[in-house]
């Protein structure tokens, strides 16, 4: 059998039938680099990018200096987002070939993958110089990717509009048009580029997959839910997706369902799923299992600050103060700035009456909060500062935090004309068996139904439990 009657079993979808007669072949003549580089392309093509790494290895040992080898590899650690690797791989091929614009094009894609954002604008005026003045569009999208995540929403939709203008109607520049135009405010256009997003027929599953985040922008949950089962059927990002249906259930509070496909990711080897245990496990008091999955993830990843902070609110749960403070500490001493970290610590402190260095830590949150850093609860400031204007300030850095969080559709609510009765409309994320809920019950009740009608509006996906009131509407 030749090289060419394996590459037509392979088209002709007999994928695993040309792999194994690669194999044969390759056990006559172990170092025939085609037949590797064959068996790497194959391997990889089937989404089997463990052993397509390693066939391309066994290649570059061969020959180190051969570019397609050392181009397949950082693409394939790319595609098993193993960013370090595939970086040291294009680093490697630019020493050999500094002018290959491919080459550049890759690395500015694996610096915005790291999240290193001003670094990738910085190599994507040096990819574009090696262009030959016919740029792939796919740079202008990686700028405009990283231009929005620094914040800079107008030089970002420029960007957009030179790669529609060179090949239009693409899923993902809708959708990167409508989470500019989001960081705007223009919601009128965030719509518009969402809904046109929705409205192109996808070509490959990556827009499918794409295509969620204006679904769940429009809360179409249910669409999004089908979108990720046909997603998993065909394979397709398959930790990923798993994961992030997981992470949709979890959002709305069905846990039974999101637990069996965070059980899924555990089998399917998903590292990652370990942290959203321990998150789900909150939600439903199961505690001490939480820290379990946590304890974990954070043997390999000891420095992640989210993970720490779920751990710290389990502790909490379980009363275990003295375990919380050292986690906040852990994150404080990783990232100082962190989110709220400095407030509930201060707050732990508190409880147990640990004096010693309440003075102290009291001015680092000062300091935070003049530098316009969200460190603490509105509620829990009522405690540490007796000023209404620092009050007000860490009131004001919380909701400015949780809006830039939280995407979401601003609804408009309508009267109903025929109706002359004044409403009344509460927000709480406290309805439900809660104190807040047991001590407001009877407010709610004696409102006057001749004059006024009452609406309820829960800030928290969570669901009522036992808690009832006499109440025109509860959403």
């Amino acid at each position: 059998m030749t090289l060419q009657d394996i590459k037509n079993q392979f088209r002709n979808g007999n994928q695993k039938v040309a792999i194994d007669s690669c194999h044969q072949l390759l056990k006559k003549s172990p170092k025939d680099i085609e037949l590797i580089k064959l068996l790497g392309k194959m391997y990889g093509l089937i989404g089997d990018y463990k052993n397509a790494i390693q066939m391309n290895k066994k290649a570059h040992h061969l020959n180190e200096c051969d570019e397609e080898v050392i181009y397949n590899l950082a693409y394939l650690e790319r595609q098993s987002l193993h960013f370090v690797e595939a970086k040291k791989w294009v680093e490697f091929l630019l020493k050999l070939n500094p002018k290959s614009y491919e080459a550049w094009i890759s690395l500015v894609e694996i610096h915005m993958k790291l999240g290193q954002y001003q670094t990738s604008l910085e190599h994507s005026k040096e990819a574009l110089q090696y262009s030959k003045n016919d740029p792939n569009p796919s740079i202008y999208l990686i700028r405009a990717i990283c231009l929005k995540n620094l914040k800079r929403y107008l030089e970002a939709i420029e960007e957009l509009e030179i790669f529609n203008k060179r090949q239009p109607n693409v899923i993902e520049v809708m959708i990167e048009f409508g989470e500019n135009y989001l960081g705007l405010n223009k919601i009128d256009l965030v719509e518009k580029y969402f809904q046109a997003a929705i409205q192109i027929p996808p070509r490959e599953l990556n827009d499918v997959f794409i295509k969620t985040k204006a679904k769940l922008y429009f809360n179409q949950i249910e669409e999004v839910l089908v979108d990720y089962d046909f997603l998993i059927q065909h394979q397709f990002k398959i930790l990923e997706t798993v994961h992030l249906k997981a992470r949709l259930l979890m959002n709305f509070s069905r846990y039974d369902e999101a637990l069996i496909h965070l059980k899924r990711g555990e089998v399917l080897g998903d590292f990652d799923v370990l942290k959203s245990f321990g998150e789900l496990f909150y939600h439903t008091k199961n505690h001490v299992a939480a820290i379990s999955y946590l304890n974990k993830y954070l043997y390999t990843k000891p420095k992640d600050t989210h993970a720490l902070m779920w751990k710290a609110s389990n502790h909490l749960e379980l009363n275990e103060l003295e375990e919380a403070i050292k986690c906040f500490k852990q994150v404080l001493q990783i990232d100082l700035k962190w989110p709220l970290a400095q407030g509930f610590l201060l707050h732990q402190l508190q409880t147990l009456c640990s004096w010693e260095n309440i003075d102290k830590e009291i001015q680092v949150l000062k300091d935070l909060i003049q530098a316009q850093k969200p460190a603490a609860t509105p509620f829990m400031s009522l405690s540490f500062f007796d000023d209404a204007r620092v009050q007000q300030q860490v009131a004001h850095l919380y909701i400015e935090y949780f809006k830039e969080k939280v995407q979401f559709k601003i609804h408009q609510f309508h009267s109903r004309q025929h109706s002359q009765k004044i409403k009344i409309g509460y927000f709480s994320p406290d309805f439900g068996q809660h104190a807040v809920s047991y001590l407001a019950v009877e407010l709610f009740e004696l409102h006057n139904r001749y004059h006024f009608e009452i609406y309820g509006f829960s800030l928290l996906n969570r669901k009522h439990d036992n808690f009832k009131t006499k109440s025109d509407r509860w959403v």
